[in-house]
């Protein structure tokens, strides 16, 4: 009889303990989420993407018969290309990007590094806002 009574003590312990071990791994849970959402903010991401390149003259197949000058220099005799890149810029954030969030003061950009850019324009531009 007292193994009886022992082993229905035993099994209402470790409901118990389990119980009280799920409730508190729950508690946890919950506590990190809430620790997390307070801390987190959402920001705005700028990035930008190379979407096409192409070569105007291809330096490496020199033509006969054709001299490609620019600036008064000749292109294939100095080695250099002439490529249109397309690069699309966009907000990657979930945010809308607003005037105060950056220095008017400081110039963002791209930076072309062992080139020059020669011409640039606006193919397409487009606002959407993530409200």
């Amino acid at each position: 009889m007292a193994d009886i009574f022992n082993k229905m003590r035993t099994s209402g312990l470790k409901k118990k303990v389990s119980v009280e071990t799920t409730i508190t791994s729950i508690s946890i849970i919950i506590g990190l989420i809430g620790i997390f959402l307070f801390f987190y903010k959402e920001k705005p991401h700028l990035s930008f993407e190379v979407t096409q390149e192409s070569n105007v003259i291809d330096i490496h197949q020199p033509q006969k018969d054709l001299t490609v000058l620019f600036r008064g220099t000749d292109l294939q005799k100095t080695n250099q290309n002439i490529r249109i890149y397309t690069v699309t810029i966009r907000n990657s954030g979930r945010v809308d990007i607003k005037q105060d969030q950056f220095d008017n003061n400081y110039p963002w950009g791209l930076k072309v590094e062992d080139g020059e850019i020669i011409d640039a324009s606006l193919k397409d531009a487009s606002v959407v806002s993530h409200k």
